[in-house]
Protein backbone atom coordinates (compact mmCIF):
# COMPACT_ATOMS: atom_id res chain seq x y z
CA UNK A 1 0.00 0.00 0.00
CA UNK A 2 1.45 2.84 -1.20
CA UNK A 3 -0.71 5.54 1.60
CA UNK A 4 -0.86 5.53 5.04
CA UNK A 5 -4.82 3.62 6.66
CA UNK A 6 -6.79 1.06 5.37
CA UNK A 7 -7.68 0.32 1.90
CA UNK A 8 -11.11 1.42 0.94
CA UNK A 9 -11.13 1.82 -2.70
CA UNK A 10 -13.54 -0.05 -4.93
CA UNK A 11 -11.64 -0.40 -7.74
CA UNK A 12 -8.38 -0.75 -8.80
CA UNK A 13 -6.44 2.51 -9.19
CA UNK A 14 -3.42 2.98 -12.47
CA UNK A 15 -0.47 4.37 -10.76
CA UNK A 16 0.72 7.45 -13.28
CA UNK A 17 4.30 8.60 -12.38
CA UNK A 18 3.34 12.63 -12.24
CA UNK A 19 6.98 13.95 -13.01
CA UNK A 20 7.78 11.75 -16.81
CA UNK A 21 3.83 12.46 -17.99
CA UNK A 22 2.91 16.26 -17.41
CA UNK A 23 -0.14 15.22 -16.74
CA UNK A 24 -2.24 18.13 -14.07
CA UNK A 25 -4.74 19.43 -12.51
CA UNK A 26 -5.18 22.80 -12.72
CA UNK A 27 -8.09 25.38 -10.72
CA UNK A 28 -8.33 28.51 -9.27
CA UNK A 29 -9.53 29.58 -5.68
CA UNK A 30 -9.89 32.79 -3.59
CA UNK A 31 -8.32 34.31 -6.69
CA UNK A 32 -5.26 32.25 -6.59
CA UNK A 33 -4.13 29.82 -9.83
CA UNK A 34 -2.76 26.57 -8.75
CA UNK A 35 -1.54 23.34 -10.55
CA UNK A 36 -0.85 20.46 -9.42
CA UNK A 37 0.62 16.56 -10.89
CA UNK A 38 -1.77 13.72 -11.05
CA UNK A 39 -0.85 10.87 -9.27
CA UNK A 40 -3.35 8.27 -10.14
CA UNK A 41 -6.37 7.55 -11.57
CA UNK A 42 -9.39 5.36 -11.46
CA UNK A 43 -13.17 4.57 -13.29
CA UNK A 44 -14.53 7.44 -10.96
CA UNK A 45 -11.53 9.95 -10.15
CA UNK A 46 -8.46 10.69 -9.62
CA UNK A 47 -5.67 11.33 -6.96
CA UNK A 48 -3.61 14.96 -7.24
CA UNK A 49 -0.40 15.08 -5.84
CA UNK A 50 0.62 17.87 -2.99
CA UNK A 51 4.34 18.64 -2.60
CA UNK A 52 5.30 19.95 1.49
CA UNK A 53 6.11 23.23 -0.28
CA UNK A 54 2.35 23.55 -1.42
CA UNK A 55 0.83 22.24 1.52
CA UNK A 56 -1.01 25.68 2.07
CA UNK A 57 -3.60 25.36 -0.39
CA UNK A 58 -4.67 22.41 1.93
CA UNK A 59 -6.48 25.03 3.82
CA UNK A 60 -8.41 25.85 1.49
CA UNK A 61 -9.99 22.59 0.24
CA UNK A 62 -12.72 20.47 2.36
CA UNK A 63 -13.42 17.05 2.31
CA UNK A 64 -16.97 17.63 0.69
CA UNK A 65 -16.06 20.63 -1.48
CA UNK A 66 -17.17 20.63 -4.61
CA UNK A 67 -14.68 21.73 -7.55
CA UNK A 68 -13.93 22.19 -10.96
CA UNK A 69 -10.54 21.41 -12.65
CA UNK A 70 -9.05 21.38 -15.71
CA UNK A 71 -7.58 18.24 -16.78
CA UNK A 72 -4.22 18.55 -19.17
CA UNK A 73 -1.18 16.76 -20.76
CA UNK A 74 1.38 18.29 -23.14
CA UNK A 75 -0.06 16.07 -26.05
CA UNK A 76 -3.99 16.57 -25.24
CA UNK A 77 -6.21 19.37 -25.34
CA UNK A 78 -7.04 20.07 -21.91
CA UNK A 79 -10.75 19.42 -20.62
CA UNK A 80 -12.75 20.30 -17.12
CA UNK A 81 -14.10 17.91 -15.04
CA UNK A 82 -16.09 18.60 -11.77
CA UNK A 83 -14.88 16.23 -8.44
CA UNK A 84 -15.84 16.34 -5.26
CA UNK A 85 -12.77 15.72 -2.45
CA UNK A 86 -12.66 12.40 -1.14
CA UNK A 87 -9.94 12.73 1.25
CA UNK A 88 -6.42 14.63 1.93
CA UNK A 89 -3.92 12.06 3.34
CA UNK A 90 -0.10 12.78 3.73
CA UNK A 91 1.92 9.93 1.45
CA UNK A 92 3.39 8.25 4.41
CA UNK A 93 6.00 5.72 2.22
CA UNK A 94 7.48 5.28 -0.89
CA UNK A 95 8.72 8.44 -3.51
CA UNK A 96 6.34 11.11 -2.41
CA UNK A 97 6.68 10.73 1.06
CA UNK A 98 6.01 13.49 3.23
CA UNK A 99 4.00 14.94 0.12
CA UNK A 100 -0.24 14.82 0.42
CA UNK A 101 -2.57 13.40 -2.16
CA UNK A 102 -6.12 14.56 -2.76
CA UNK A 103 -8.53 11.51 -3.55
CA UNK A 104 -11.46 13.28 -6.33
CA UNK A 105 -14.39 11.33 -7.46
CA UNK A 106 -15.66 12.51 -10.46
CA UNK A 107 -19.42 14.09 -10.69
CA UNK A 108 -20.36 14.23 -14.01
CA UNK A 109 -18.67 14.23 -17.56
CA UNK A 110 -15.98 16.71 -18.81
CA UNK A 111 -17.63 19.36 -21.01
Amino acid sequence: MLYGGGEKRREKRAYIEPYDTGTFLEFALEGEEYRFNLLDTSPGGMGMLVSEKQKDVLKKLNVGDKIRMKYGKPDINSVFFNFRIKHVSRIKRGVFKGHFQVGLSLLMKPE
